[in-house]
Parts: C-alpha cells; sequence; structure tokens
C-alpha cells in the first residue's frame, strides 16, 4: 500500500524537475530498496503512464524488498540480486542511464562486510559503466565519507580526506574515493557522461525498519519505547539533507553536471542532542543524554558540505528545513509501526 507522504514527495520531485530526457530511454537503478534508489525508482516508475514515459526501467535489489510498493508494470524489470555477483551484471542489456545507487550506507553493515562493500563500489561500478550506451548518463552515488579526516569544514569537492587505508572505515571510504575515480577516468578515457556525487546524512521516509543510522535509530527508539537514549553527550555536529533536496540535486548533477563531482547535501545543521530534543518533542518521548562525550571514535565530530558548486548549476534551490523533514519522516514511520 502506498504511503501518502512518498507519494507527495515523488509528485514534488517530478513537478520542479524537467525529466523530458528520460523520454523513451531505458533506465537502471541499482540499490533500488535502499532510501534513495527507491525514491528514484518511484520517480520514473510513475512517469511510466505520461507522455515523457521511459522505455524500460529496471530495478535491482540484493534484498528484494522496497519500503513501499513499486507498480507492477510490464516496463518495469525486477532483479533481485548481488551486484557483486558477477554473472548478475554479466547478463544485463545496455541502458540509455544508470543510477548506481547499490551498496551499504549503514556504518554497522559496511563495517561487518567490508569487501562486498569493496566490491559493489568497484568492480560493479567499473561492469555497469561497461553497459551504458553510447550518448548515455552514469551516476555514481558517493559519500561526504571520503572527506573523512580533513580539517577543512564546509568541505569543497577540491578536499581530500586524510584516513589511512587501515581505518576502520576504509571499505567504504576507500571504495567510494576508487568509485569516483572509476567513473572520472571513464569520463576521460571513454569520454562517457558519468558524474558522481557525494550525498551526506540524507534522511527521510523510505528507510529499513533496522536501519541503525542515528536519526533513523533515535526516531525508531521514540516510537517503540516512547524514550531516547543517547550513546553520548550528543555533541557532534551534523547537516542533514531531505530526500527530496538529495534526488533533485542528484538529478541535475547527471542531467546538466560539467564537472566530475558535485556536493549533494542539506543545509540544516544540528548538534545530535538537538536533533533528539526535537524528535522527542515531536513524538511526546523522555530524553536521555549520555554522558560520554563520544561515542564511536571513528565517526567525525562534524559534517558540513560546500554546497556552492551544486548551487551554481541548479541556480537556485529551496531546500526542506529540518522540523518540516523530520515530521515527515516521523509520520511516514509511525505508519510503518502501526503495520508491525
Amino acid at each position: 500500500m502506498q504511503n501518502r507522504i512518498i507519494d507527495e514527495d515523488v509528485k514534488t520531485i517530478q513537478n520542479e524537475l524537467d525529466l523530458s530526457w528520460f523520454t523513451n530511454k531505458k533506465i537502471l537503478i541499482t540499490g533500488a530498496s535502499g532510501m534513495v534508489g527507491f525514491y528514484l525508482s518511484r520517480c520514473f516508475s510513475d512517469l511510466l503512464p505520461t507522455k515523457i514515459s521511459p522505455k524500460e526501467l529496471w530495478v535491482i535489489s540484493k534484498s528484494g524488498i522496497y519500503p513501499d510498493q513499486l507498480p507492477s508494470n510490464k516496463q518495469i524489470n525486477f532483479v533481485k540480486g548481488d551486484l557483486c555477483d558477477d554473472h548478475l551484471t554479466s547478463n544485463l542489456p545496455k541502458f540509455d542511464a544508470i543510477f548506481h545507487a547499490g551498496g551499504y550506507a549503514q556504518p554497522g553493515l559496511f563495517l561487518e562486510d567490508p569487501l562486498s562493500t569493496i566490491k559493489i563500489n568497484t568492480t560493479a561500478t567499473l561492469a555497469l559503466l561497461n553497459l551504458l550506451n553510447k550518448n548515455g548518463k552514469f551516476l555514481f552515488f558517493s559519500s561526504s565519507e571520503v572527506y573523512s579526516g580533513s580539517p577543512n569544514i564546509p568541505y569543497k569537492e577540491s578536499d581530500i580526506g586524510t584516513t589511512n587505508t587501515f581505518h576502520e572505515r576504509a571499505s567504504y571510504i576507500e571504495g567510494k574515493r576508487c568509485g569516483e575515480a572509476i567513473v572520472d577516468s571513464a569520463r576521460r578515457q571513454r569520454n562517457l557522461d558519468a558524474v558522481s556525487v557525494r550525498l551526506s546524512l540524507v534522511y527521510g521516509p523510505g528507510t529499513k525498519k533496522d536501519d541503525r543510522r542515528v536519526l533513523n535509530s533515535i526516531i525508531n527508539q521514540s516510537l517503540n519505547l516512547n524514550k531516547i537514549n543517547l550513546l553520548d553527550d550528543g555533541s557532534a555536529q551534523r547537516t542533514y539533507c531531505y530526500i527530496t533536496d538529495a534526488i533533485k540535486l542528484s538529478i541535475i548533477a547527471s542531467l546538466k553536471g560539467t564537472e566530475s563531482i558535485y556536493n549533494v547535501g542539506g543545509v540544516s545543521e544540528i548538534t545530535i542532542l538537538d536533533l533528539a530534543k526535537k524528535i522527542a518533542y515531536l513524538t511526546q518521548s523522555e530524553l536521555f543524554p549520555g554522558k560520554n562525550q563520544k561515542s564511536f571514535k571513528s565517526a567525525p565530530g562534524r559534517v558540513k558540505l560546500n554546497l556552492e558548486r551544486i548551487i551554481k548549476l541548479v541556480g537556485s534551490h529551496e531546500f526542506v528545513d529540518i522540523d518540516t523533514g523530520l515530521g515527515r519522516t516521523i509520520d511516514w514511520s509511525k505508519k510503518i509501526h502501526e503495520q508491525k
């Protein structure tokens, strides 16, 4: 059963973007059961009955479990499989547009399976680039984690992180960095229209029930326990980006981008403690801050992107504020909670 909030979000994205380039195009979306991949899938599947309908939509998911219902349509090909399986990618057709959003974004998951994390961002990226038609568009979803260790906040695309290859998160950080290098090499050597976007702290409806990232963990605690227990004092600063902003800016980077890499994030900078206070207020939950200064040694103290490059490309952009985004995310989460 489709959810009103996701329906509204998708309609907003479609109304504010010119998606006519994708008319009669064959599109592939990897990581389609994740929040970013799912929103992309909904954006394009909802175009199928319109005059700018894609020719075909292929969606790949390792789990095959989607956060909401995708329509049943003969133009949609559902593929359940692991992109680390070379047999899967070698049997896919050519595409006009590829959105590579596959892979683990939760630290708890990519720390558990570091080799797959590296492969899906490197070997799988190479394999997918080989599936792109000559005049097609390729978008690789990288991460602000590549800036880990850099003191230059807010991070510019020209900045670089300082973590070593034996860093706890190295499989994710180096995998994304290598994926970006592969995409840039394809641009230079093959003259492909391929772009990377460094996403940072995207949130909203469409996360999995077991998502353990901070914002989702806080919401889940508040709904399941009616209380929030922080593991530390919540002094770390984060800048969150609502899912509709992330999707709109990413698609524009793919359609219009002339640079190899674009930062894509939000403008709502907030401490984890203040974030928890907002969620506690919206869910009428009790909040219990921790006493330790920092619970995860490998996590940065502050995350914020410089968005000048993507805003220059877009022209102007009105971001969803944190209060509105949290309200919509919590309302969606309540519906999911009620279905348990």
